[in-house]
């Protein structure tokens, strides 16, 4: 049973280890970086802004933003109505929006691109948080 055990251990740290290099070296072909500011003011204004700065042979992106109120500590809901996919053209663009939120706590904003170029789209997700 201990042989079994170790040999599970040692099979999956092998792929933690390597498994986000093989996604990395085919990852991002088409995008140099993105950029993901989000704030909320004092008064729960929540303002989110993505942009994506493509490298020569990007022909546009697809941004998905959504919000997520954080509760029970570790779990994330998505806030109704806060999501929004924008279609931008050309090698770098950027998208905004805003979202008055109802009440105080810990948020944040999920950002999604697919940047389409040079025969394959990349596919990014980032997040960034902020508290109301």
């Amino acid at each position: 049973m201990k042989k079994l055990l170790c040999l599970l251990l040692t099979a999956l740290t092998l792929f933690a280890l390597l498994a986000p290099g093989a996604l990395a070296a085919t990852k991002d072909d088409d995008t140099s970086r993105t950029e993901e500011i989000f704030t909320i003011t004092s008064g729960g204004y929540a303002s989110v802004k993505g942009k994506y700065y493509g490298k020569t042979g990007t022909t546009g992106a697809t941004i998905t933003i959504k919000l997520q109120k954080r509760f029970l500590l570790f779990f994330w809901s998505d806030v109704d109505g806060a999501e929004w996919t924008d279609y931008k053209s050309g090698q770098s663009n950027s998208v905004s929006h805003g979202f008055q939120l109802t009440s105080t706590g810990n948020y944040r904003a999920v950002y999604t691109y697919d940047i389409y170029g040079t025969g394959t789209t990349d596919h990014i997700e980032r997040t960034a948080e902020a508290s109301y």
